[in-house]
C-alpha cells in the first residue's frame, strides 16, 4: 500500500509438528509490527511493534518448552513517559517473576520481582519521589517466614522498618498507620496458617493521589496475586493478577493510559494447552489491535 508505505510480509511452514510463522510488516511514520512463533512441541513466541506517531515500543515474548516458560513483555509509551516492563519464568516448581515499571509524570518508580522455588521469596520496592520509598522483602521457607517491610516518607523524613519471623500454625497480623502531614494512609493485612498464606496490603499517597492494593495468597502450589493501582495525576489504571497452580498458570494484565487513551490487555494461561489473548487500542493514530491463540 504506497499510500500509507505499508509492507506486509507472512512466511510459515506447517512440516508435521513443527510450525514456524512469522509476520512482519510497516507502516511509515506510523507503525512498525512483528510477529514471529514457532510450534514444534517447544513453542517460541515473539511480538515487536513501534508506532511512531506516537513513539510507542511494544515487545513480548516468550517460550513454551516443557513445563519451562519464559515471557517477557516490555512497552514504553513516550507521550506519558511510561516504561512497563514484565517478565517471567516458570520452570517446574521454580517461579521468578519480575515488574518493573516508570511513570515519569509523577516520577514514580515501581519494582517487583519474587521467586517461588520451595522457599519462595518476595521483593516489592517502589518508590513515590518527594513523598515516599516502600521495600517489601520476605522469604517463605517450609513453615519459617520471614517478613521484613521498611520505607520512608522524605516529606517528613519518617522511616519505618518491620521485621518479623513466624514459625508455628497459624499467625495473624494486622498493620494500620496514617501520616497526617503527606495524608498517608498504609495497612497491611495477612494470615499463616500451615501452608496457606494471606497478604493484602493496600494504602495511598494522597500527595499525588496514588491508591495501591496489593492482594495474594500462597497455599501449597496455587498462588494468586492480585496488584491493582491507579495514579490520578496521569490518571492511570493497572491491573494484574495471575495465579500458579501446580502447573496450571492463569496470567491477566490490563491498563489504561488515558493521556493516549491506551487500553491494553494480556491474558493467557499455561496449562499444557496453553490460551494467550493480546489486545489494546492506541486511539491517537486510531489503531485496534487483538492477539488471540490456544496452543492444545
Amino acid at each position: 500500500l504506497s499510500g500509507q508505505a505499508t509492507q506486509h510480509l507472512i512466511d510459515f511452514r506447517l512440516s508435521g509438528q513443527a510450525k514456524q510463522h512469522l509476520i512482519d510488516f510497516r507502516l511509515s511514520s506510523q507503525a512498525t509490527f512483528l510477529i514471529g512463533f514457532r510450534l514444534s512441541g517447544q513453542a517460541t513466541f515473539l511480538i515487536g511493534f513501534k508506532l511512531s506517531g506516537q513513539a510507542t515500543q511494544h515487545l513480548i515474548g516468550f517460550r513454551l518448552s516443557g513445563q519451562a516458560t519464559q515471557h517477557l513483555i516490555g512497552f514504553r509509551f513516550s507521550g506519558q513517559a511510561t516504561q512497563h516492563l514484565i517478565g517471567f519464568r516458570f520452570s517446574g516448581q521454580a517461579t521468578q517473576y519480575l515488574i518493573g515499571f516508570r511513570f515519569s509524570g509523577q516520577a514514580t518508580q515501581h519494582l517487583i520481582g519474587f521467586r517461588l522455588s520451595g522457599q519462595a521469596t518476595l521483593l516489592i520496592g517502589f518508590r513515590l519521589s518527594g513523598q515516599a520509598t516502600l521495600l517489601i522483602s520476605f522469604r517463605l521457607s517450609g513453615q519459617a517466614t520471614q517478613h521484613l517491610t521498611g520505607f520512608r516518607f522524605s516529606g517528613q523524613a519518617i522511616q519505618h522498618l518491620t521485621g518479623f519471623r513466624f514459625s508455628g500454625q497459624v499467625t495473624q497480623h494486622l498493620t494500620g498507620f496514617r501520616f497526617s502531614g503527606q495524608v498517608t494512609q498504609h495497612l497491611t493485612g495477612f494470615r499463616f496458617s500451615g501452608q496457606a498464606i494471606q497478604h493484602l496490603t493496600g494504602f495511598r499517597f494522597s500527595g499525588q493521589a496514588t491508591q495501591h492494593l496489593t492482594g495474594f495468597r500462597f497455599s501449597g502450589q496455587v498462588t494468586q496475586h492480585l496488584i491493582g493501582f491507579g495514579f490520578s495525576g496521569q490518571i492511570t489504571h493497572h491491573l494484574i493478577g495471575f495465579r500458579l497452580s501446580g502447573q496450571a498458570t492463569q496470567h491477566l494484565i490490563g491498563f489504561r493510559l488515558p493521556g493516549q487513551a491506551t487500553q491494553h490487555l494480556i491474558g493467557f494461561r499455561l496449562p499444557g494447552q496453553a490460551t494467550f489473548l493480546i489486545g489494546f487500542r492506541l486511539s491517537g493514530q486510531a489503531t485496534q489491535h487483538l492477539i488471540g491463540f490456544r496452543f492444545s
